[in-house]
């Protein structure tokens, strides 16, 4: 998961929107990780809830952030050419 926080400021620093376009990719399979340890695990404690529900809210942020700065760095490009 370092990995694509990696990746996502890496592209956020350097502008380049492969990086972010990959962050934003492999987003959605930990989103689907962390679904399943949060509704479809056999046995989930109540504080493993509350974690996966605060993961959640951060990855979600970090999915809608990251395409944002896609599309300000896509309109930047345009209207500097």
């Amino acid at each position: 998961m370092s990995e694509l926080l990696c990746l996502g400021y890496k592209g956020n620093l350097a502008e380049r929107k492969v990086a972010l376009i990959f962050s934003v990719i492999l987003t959605v399979p930990v989103l689907l990780l962390v679904l399943f340890l949060m509704l479809w695990q056999t046995y989930v404690l109540r504080l493993e809830f509350i974690l996966c529900c605060i993961l959640l809210a951060f990855y979600g942020l970090e999915f809608f952030i990251s395409l944002a700065t896609f599309f300000v760095i896509q309109r930047h490009e345009s209207v500097s050419r």
